[in-house]
């Protein structure tokens, strides 16, 4: 999640892998980090159902695609650090050594 964003996206790739039928389309532009701002650009808008992993809740949103969502981020793994988060109550779940490509980012439209 990312209330830094406005808008949702998924990456193209797996808009293709699960063969996702686009609802629409957007036409916008993208205010940049630092203040730039880019092109407008047609995005295909896609309608998808997220659910919890115990099934006992799901959600309908509205993602924009994109070629690539952002960069890869690197993971904590500092035991140590890990262990005094985990001692004052913080349980991080992007910890060890892979580093999976970020394929969705919910914005501040999901974040209510």
């Amino acid at each position: 999640m990312d209330d830094g964003s406005h808008r949702s996206y998924i990456e193209k790739s797996l808009v293709a892998e699960f063969n996702l039928s686009p609802s629409g389309t957007e036409v916008l532009s993208q205010g940049l980090f630092g203040g730039g701002i880019s092109p407008s650009m047609e995005y295909g808008r896609f309608t998808v159902t997220v659910e919890s992993l115990d099934r006992k809740y799901s959600t309908s949103m509205s993602l924009l695609d994109q070629p690539k969502v952002c960069s890869t981020l690197p993971r904590i793994s500092d035991r140590n650090l890990i262990a005094e988060l985990a001692s004052r109550g913080i349980k991080l779940t992007d910890v060890g050594q892979d580093t999976p490509p970020i394929r969705v980012l919910l914005g501040a439209d999901m974040l209510g």
